[in-house]
């Protein structure tokens, strides 16, 4: 896939591991405006919730994480275990919702130190 590298999941909870919360909360926000248009649109060829969560579950399989969706009457819940500790999880609940509120969708996302609970009102 072109524009991604593979880097070892011991060297991204380093380099997590070494960045204050305040830093990864603003790398999150603008890492979710700068990539999240471009990654669905060279993937899926759209920009919706659909389309983001092919790319999230793809991205979480391929990064061999354990990746679970749920749907029900209106909601959809996504559990995501990375194993790569609570600043891997912070970091991702800022991206996340970030690309959740610039598709419109109302969601809250939750964490633990290795894993990320995403839940998104469906419509």
């Amino acid at each position: 896939m072109a524009g991604w590298i593979l880097v070892k999941n011991d060297v991204m909870k380093l380099f997590t591991d070494s960045l204050s919360k305040n830093t990864l909360k603003k790398l999150a926000a603008r890492a979710a405006k700068i990539v999240m248009k471009d990654t669905l649109l060279s993937i899926s060829g759209k920009i919706d919730l659909e389309s983001w969560l092919l790319v999230t579950k793809y991205r979480s399989v391929k990064s061999n994480f354990v990746y679970q969706e749920l749907r029900s009457a209106g909601k959809i819940k996504i559990v995501i275990t990375h194993g790569l500790g609570p600043k891997w999880s912070f970091f991702h609940k800022i991206y996340y919702m970030q690309m959740l509120k610039d598709l419109g969708r109302k969601a809250s996302v939750d964490s633990t130190p290795n894993s990320l609970v995403i839940e998104i009102k469906n419509g």
